[in-house]
Formats: C-alpha cells, sequence, structure tokens
C-alpha cells in the first residue's frame, strides 16, 4: 500500500508528499525490525540456559 502511495506521488511537484512516504515506510522497517532482533535475542537466551550442563551432585 506505501508503495502504490510512494508510486501515486513520484510525478508530484513538491518533495513533501515524497518525504512524507519514505519516512513511513522507514518506520514500518524499523519497528519489524526491532520485533525480529527482540524475537531472535529470546530465542537465543532461550537456547542458551537449554544447553547450559546439568549442575553436579
Amino acid at each position: 500500500m506505501i508503495v502504490v502511495a510512494a508510486l501515486r506521488l513520484k510525478g508530484a511537484v513538491m518533495a513533501w508528499p515524497d518525504l512524507i512516504v519514505a519516512a513511513v515506510m522507514a518506520e514500518i522497517f524499523v519497528t519489524s525490525s526491532i520485533q525480529i532482533l527482540q524475537q531472535a535475542w529470546t530465542e537465543h537466551q532461550r537456547d542458551a540456559v537449554a544447553t547450559l550442563p546439568a549442575p553436579a551432585k
């Protein structure tokens, strides 16, 4: 949907609409990247705990 908006604004005389669309696209990218990194970190920590050796008795 954002890409379609960007294509529609391609011929616009002013740069503001294009900058707004680019900012929205960047925000979507950053938000999804943060979510992916958080999920990966959680899985990494879970796997690190699962591979710890059993305590000696």
